[in-house]
């Protein structure tokens, strides 16, 4: 907590002689921010407030003959801290010390069985003295609030040392709530009141329309050390750069910023307005408008979610920054800055030019730590994940791009996509991981890859709901490994169709196509698999107490064509289940696209990866290229060097160098791009021979000569310049 600003006294009470004791109490029971505390006594605390942070309010309910206020987490948090937390706090008057000696409050659960709080009080920025932890509250069912209670001593706050109990929230899913009631504060009181300072507060954004912030408590004149939280959404057009006080200092660089006011205070919110340029039918190109974590900010933050945001990644390794101010509890004890990204919003595309160039990933602490399973992160277990989809999220696509973990091989799970989400669609894409590659983490879901790659070694692609897998690179990077680890299914489970498993040499017949994490859910189906490296003779593994609902294949073949045997594939877990690993052509048949993802609303996720033809007619005039439009298209990109250099809507741009080699690509409404156009340029090609047939050749005046006796000079075949001759 800081404290900012210059002294002004301004007269608020008269003096008051304190009592010896007194008692503080928020009932707090009504489900809205700016609930007050009831104090015993008057003239003891010129203020009292509460502050959330990482939680907002879900309104009231009542749990007995009690009525909490509901709390719900912005987004899951593995452990306690400042992002979950609710601070209760009271603030002496002038002149008057206290002491607290005992808090208590009500708290419960609401419909989940997660859930977790820790509290302690503290005085000014002293570091909070931790009173009790790990309580999990009575579930709302039960009738019964929680109570608790603990004795507090040694802490003594003042007027610029203001009291906080803080009540940490954590292992709460992001659509669940805990509730909290009757928070009580007793103790003594000492001294005597004096005139309390009062200080004007005045908020601006620069420039003018940039951000939108919030501001708690609201207001303009506060007693003094008043703590103040202050948060911003950037608009869209603008990036933030900094708090500034009044003067122009530097207060912080984060986007939430708490601070103690001390006298008249001015702080500027500081943006910049991004260049204006063509971006075709792009919101965010990374990196010229900032990194890809800034793009899912301003993904996030925007206010219309029905409107597709697309992001455009240009090739290179682009890292996604730890968080500055949530952190993740390591199993080592130690906390780190916390590595996840999350989807927040629907109807976000993430698109590159090549998934094979075009890559970005979380930033991890590089500590490893001594495991009963050997070397390991510390995060290992604690939601490392390069990216989530939270929970609600529909329509993110990814083409042309790799997702990747920033944790070591073999060193624990690395997810490098968590999807809560649903209707995910990849087309083109990778995911990049060693165990838990990909999570499919709604068993409501439907999610869809074509084209692309997944890399992994242990139950690398795994969770629920229903996946479709239409001719995708299965990438077994090391032996010993499974493929697949299905869990609860909507309908159909894990459905792999004309894919194709990869590896180095010595994975061949060292690893297992899945194993069932659940009991008689799990399903998981490859029909016309092509097998560069083969799975074990029994092709299916066991898993603890599961069994599959089905594991089974059809037509698995090697790459010359010739059926891999599957005479040997396990029918039998846990010595009492039946499976039978053999699709019949009927049964092989059925599991279409239109089938497993078609469900009751007739999902298509192939009119979603239709690509775009590419542009005919392309042509270059000195530095102006032009095309003929292309049906479909939503947009274009011209690229030269397998690098994008303009990105329009139109049918016509001005390039760098009139002497390059262009090419063009057209976007289609998720923003991914189709094959790019034949190269233009404006240089002549020495060719040793002409083509005979398939191709016009033309004349430089423009008369088609296909066919015809050519002399030495310059035609022109596949629209370039050529020498014919010798």
């Amino acid at each position: 907590m800081k404290r900012i600003g210059t002294l002004l006294a301004a007269i608020a009470m008269a003096n008051v002689i304190c009592a010896e004791t007194v008692s503080a109490q928020w009932t707090f029971s009504n489900g809205k921010s700016g609930q007050k505390a009831v104090v015993s006594a008057e003239g003891i605390f010129s203020t009292n407030l509460v502050k959330v942070n990482g939680l907002k309010y879900s309104g009231a309910q009542a749990v007995g003959s009690a009525t909490l206020t509901k709390l719900q987490p912005v987004q899951e948090v593995s452990s306690p801290g400042e992002k979950g937390s609710v601070d209760f706090i009271l603030i002496p008057c002038n002149g008057v010390s206290f002491t607290p000696t005992k808090v208590s409050f009500d708290c419960a659960r609401y419909g989940t069985n997660g859930g977790n709080i820790d509290y302690a009080v503290a005085a000014g920025d002293e570091v909070p003295v931790i009173l009790e932890k790990g309580i999990k509250p009575n579930r709302n069912n039960t009738g019964e609030v929680t109570s608790c209670q603990s004795s507090v001593s040694g802490i003594t706050a003042t007027n610029s040392t203001p009291l906080h109990l803080k009540i940490y929230i954590y292992n709460l899913g992001a659509s669940k709530q805990i509730g909290l009631s009757n928070i009580c504060i007793g103790g003594d009181v000492s001294g005597t009141a004096v005139e309390d300072t009062y200080c004007n507060f005045t908020l601006k954004i620069s420039p003018e329309g940039a951000a939108t912030v919030t501001q708690s408590p609201e207001g303009a004149r506060f007693v003094q050390y008043t703590p103040l939280s202050l948060g911003m959404k950037i608009n869209e057009g603008f990036r933030f750069i900094d708090w500034q006080d009044g003067h122009g200092t530097t207060l912080s660089t984060l986007k939430s910023f708490d601070f103690s006011i001390v006298g008249d205070t001015t702080i500027v919110v500081n943006c910049r307005q991004l260049p204006v340029m063509d971006r075709g039918c792009y919101d965010f190109i990374v990196p010229d408008d900032g990194t890809v974590k800034d793009a899912l900010e301003m993904a996030n933050n925007r206010t219309d979610a029905t409107r597709r945001y697309r992001i455009f990644i240009r090739p290179g390794n682009h890292q996604m920054p730890a968080s500055q101010t949530t952190t993740s509890l390591g199993n080592d004890g130690v906390e780190y800055p916390s590595p996840n990204n999350y989807v927040e919003q629907s109807n976000i595309s993430f698109i590159g030019l090549d998934y094979k160039t075009t890559s970005f990933r979380n930033t991890l602490p590089q500590v490893y730590v001594d495991s009963k399973y050997g070397l390991q992160h510390p995060l290992e277990g604690n939601n490392p994940d390069a990216l989530t989809i939270n929970k609600g999220v529909t329509g993110t696509y990814f083409q042309g791009v790799t997702v990747k973990s920033d944790m070591k091989d073999a060193t624990g799970r690395n997810a490098a996509l968590k999807d809560y989400g649903d209707k995910t669609v990849f087309k083109d894409a990778a995911l990049w991981g060693y165990q838990d590659t990909y999570v499919s983490n709604n068993s409501g879901g439907r999610f869809y890859f074509e084209g692309g790659l997944l890399r992994g070694r242990t139950d690398f692609l795994c969770g629920s709901g229903d996946v479709f897998y239409n001719g995708v690179e299965l990438l077994m990077c090391a032996a010993g490994g499974k493929v697949t680890a299905p869990s609860n299914k909507k309908e159909y489970g894990y459905v792999f169709r004309n894919c194709k498993i990869t590896g180095p040499a010595d994975v061949n017949g060292k690893y297992t196509l899945g194993r069932p994490w659940g009991k008689g859910t799990p399903a998981a189906i490859y029909i016309d698999t092509e097998m560069e490296v083969i799975p074990s003779s029994l092709g299916w593994d066991e898993m603890g107490d599961g069994y599959p609902s089905r594991f089974a294949e059809y037509n698995s073949h090697h790459p010359d064509g010739s059926v891999v045997s599957l005479t040997g594939r396990k029918k039998t877990f846990l010595t009492t289940h039946t499976n039978n690993p053999v699709l019949t052509d009927e049964e092989a048949a059925t599991y279409t696209i239109e089938a497993v993802m078609g469900s009751t609303d007739g999902w298509d996720p192939t009119l979603l990866t239709m690509q775009v033809k590419a542009p005919e007619n392309v042509r270059l005039n000195g530095t102006t290229l032009s095309w003929d439009a292309a049906e479909g298209a939503i947009g274009y990109v011209v690229c030269a060097a397998d690098t994008a250099v303009a990105f329009t809507c139109q049918t016509t741009c001005t390039v760098p160098d009139a002497n390059g080699t262009y090419t063009v690509r057209s976007a289609n409404e998720m923003g991914g791009l189709g094959e790019p156009s034949q190269s233009v340029s404006t240089s002549i090609n020495p060719i040793v021979a002409l083509p005979t047939t398939e191709q016009k050749v033309y004349s430089i005046g423009g008369t088609d000569v296909t066919g015809k006796t050519l002399h030495r000079g310059i035609y022109i075949v596949g629209r370039k310049k050529v020498v014919w001759g010798n």
